[in-house]
């Protein structure tokens, strides 16, 4: 089992309380426990501690009897760029970074960022403030679209309004759907498809090899979007919060 852990300053700086992250990785049945109490004991200080696993009886056990608690699942998706996503027959017109940057404040967001932070991990968790989970995906936005956070940016408008929007961070040779977010009143029309069409035009511009992108599990509707797309499932994992860390 791979074991990685690191202090989380940006969940931190906005949660208003110091955050740590456990990520665990190539687990097999000969899972060693210790190594999990060995790394939750660096972070002896952490007030919220976020665990992601992949799905092991013991494991997941180990990790109840710690004192964490499921917040969600997560399914990352994957998908190579020899072929491009076909336009949809929705015709709306696109901004990118620069463009956005321009003619676009923050708030302009807003309604977006309202729909992404409800289905998120830190919104699921009833102990986090809702005022500090949506501090922290402002940020986020904020830091993708007007800081370096992410290469690119595309918005699609309807009328003026911006309807949808993905950030784009590249990552070696994969390019990664970073925040993707559809406004309610325009789901259903093409929108994400446009977004994604639009996506996979930068990818082979930057000669990407593959797009990637993750979404909770219990968000059937975004998981069959994919799919439909033709992107396979790459990785499932469960994803766990403590607030009280409980020492082994």
């Amino acid at each position: 089992m791979r074991v990685t852990v690191s202090r989380d300053p940006f969940d931190t700086e906005l949660l208003q309380r110091k955050c740590g992250r456990v990520l665990l990785s190539e687990v097999d049945d000969l899972v060693n426990l210790d190594e999990l109490s060995r790394a939750l004991r660096g972070l002896t200080d952490a007030e919220l501690i976020y665990l992601s696993t992949p799905y092991q009886p013991r494991l997941v056990a180990e990790v109840h009897r710690l004192g964490f608690f499921q917040v969600t699942t997560r399914n990352v998706y994957a998908r190579g760029l020899e072929s491009g996503v076909a336009a949809p027959g929705i015709r709306l017109p696109t901004l990118h970074k620069a463009e956005l940057r321009a003619r676009h404040d923050i708030e302009d967001f807003g309604h977006l960022l309202r729909s992404l932070v409800t289905r998120s991990r830190y919104w699921k968790d009833e102990r986090i403030p809702r005022g500090n989970a949506l501090a922290l995906y402002q940020r986020w936005f904020y830091n993708s679209i007007y800081a370096d956070y992410a290469e690119e940016v595309v918005a699609a408008l309807d009328g003026g309004e911006i309807v949808g929007l993905v950030t784009l961070k590249e990552q070696g040779t994969n390019l990664y759907l970073d925040l993707i977010v559809v406004d309610e009143r325009a789901q259903g029309k093409g929108v994400g498809r446009l977004l994604i069409h639009e996506a996979f035009a930068y990818g082979a511009a930057r000669r990407a090899l593959n797009v990637k992108v993750e979404t909770e599990g219990e968000n059937v509707p975004a998981n069959r979007f994919y799919q439909k797309l033709g992107f396979l499932l790459d990785t499932h994992t469960l994803a766990f919060h403590q607030h009280a860390p409980v020492l082994p």
